[in-house]
């Protein structure tokens, strides 16, 4: 899980503005992998937080188109080798089996999305303006990092189906689920409670053990 910021997402913003939407958009993906997971009923996922300091970059005046910073949570992921995962056993599978795969799939898909999602309702309050789950949508999400993710996620939907409309509905209905667990009261405020971690933290690597004791002490 990776959030990029690519040379043209800089304009008008500065080192503040840009960290605070990448802490937001690591907390959305750390929030998720914990709070999604434990609704959903599925088993915890190691994963941590890597930090690097992006001020200097953003302060550079001159950008080459392959130039990009990132702050990522590195795991976090239920699938592992999605592909062979899938091709290998599902002919294996009993029915009970592939629903929690189908459950595990759907789960990294939102973890992933949450990312992005958290960024842009983020920017949307900071603004003062309305965001809901059908002003957002899967090429909005390039504005707020989510190539890598969504890269991901393609791999994920060929798991769930062969068929291009099934995929881009599935994505559209996981999107509009992630909108509304990350926006929901309490999520958000785990969410601001994980981002105002990662933005004081004074260190290179936050452990998911942190992230748990920093969203339980919200008391979600």
């Amino acid at each position: 899980m990776q959030r990029n910021y690519q040379a043209n997402d800089f304009v008008n913003l500065n080192s503040e503005d840009l960290n605070k939407r990448i802490a937001y958009h690591e907390a959305g993906h750390a929030t998720a992998i914990y709070l999604y997971n434990k609704q959903q009923q599925l088993p915890p996922i190691y994963f941590q937080i890597r930090l690097k300091n992006n001020a200097d970059c953003a302060k550079m005046p001159i950008f080459s188109l392959g130039d990009n910073v990132a702050a990522k949570v590195e795991g976090g992921c239920l699938i592992q080798n999605l592909i062979l995962t899938f091709l290998d056993s599902e002919n294996y599978m009993s029915p009970s089996e592939k629903a929690d795969y189908q459950n595990a799939l759907e789960a990294d898909m939102v973890n992933l999305l949450a990312g992005s999602v958290a960024e842009a309702n983020y920017v949307s309050l900071a603004d003062n303006e309305e965001m809901n789950a059908y002003l957002l949508n899967i090429d909005a999400l390039s504005n707020y990092g989510s190539a890598s993710d969504l890269q991901k996620i393609d791999e994920y939907l060929y798991c769930v189906s062969s068929d291009v409309q099934q995929q881009k509905q599935k994505l559209s209905d996981l999107l509009i689920q992630t909108f509304e667990f990350i926006a929901h009261p309490k999520t958000w405020k785990a969410v601001e409670a994980v981002a105002r971690f990662i933005l004081t933290c004074k260190k290179q690597t936050i452990s998911c053990e942190e992230v748990f004791a920093v969203i339980d002490a919200v008391g979600v």
